[in-house]
């Protein structure tokens, strides 16, 4: 077996791996560029308990106040980074994706993997204009 021959081989096996990574950063991606969102999200669920009970909640679970101001200030803090982070996620999952794209275009057997490869496009053009709409809106 040549040098070619395996490259094939090792090739596609290292495709399908990078594509499972950049698949996994792509959702990355798309929950930091959300992460405002899952904020206010967060922060309903919290305030839900509040209504049903209509403020009694307060009274009977102790440190629920303690509780809310906490969590919310570090799930803040977290929704921050995330965002500010969403930039390199975008460019690791494009990276990855295109990379996949490219070893799986070369294996031998193309005609398995033409959904992969497609896939790939997809979650590039989907990772590029989420985290290029995300920053715009914001800014």
């Amino acid at each position: 077996m040549g040098i070619s021959d395996k490259l094939r081989i090792y090739g596609a096996k290292t495709g399908n791996a990078f594509l499972g990574m950049g698949i996994a950063m792509a959702v990355i991606t798309v929950l930091s560029a959300f992460s405002p969102l899952l904020m206010a999200l967060y922060l309903f669920l919290l305030v839900v308990p509040v209504i049903v009970t209509l403020g009694t909640v307060f009274i009977i679970v102790e440190g629920y106040k303690d509780f809310f101001s906490s969590s919310t200030e570090a799930f803040a803090g977290f929704s921050q980074t995330a965002y500010a982070a969403m930039p390199y996620f975008a460019v690791a999952a494009i990276v990855l994706l295109a990379a996949a794209g490219v070893l799986l275009f070369f294996d031998p057997r193309l005609k398995k993997n033409r959904g992969k490869i497609v896939c790939c496009a997809v979650c590039i053009a989907l990772t590029a204009v989420i985290a290029i709409f995300s920053r715009a809106v914001i800014q």
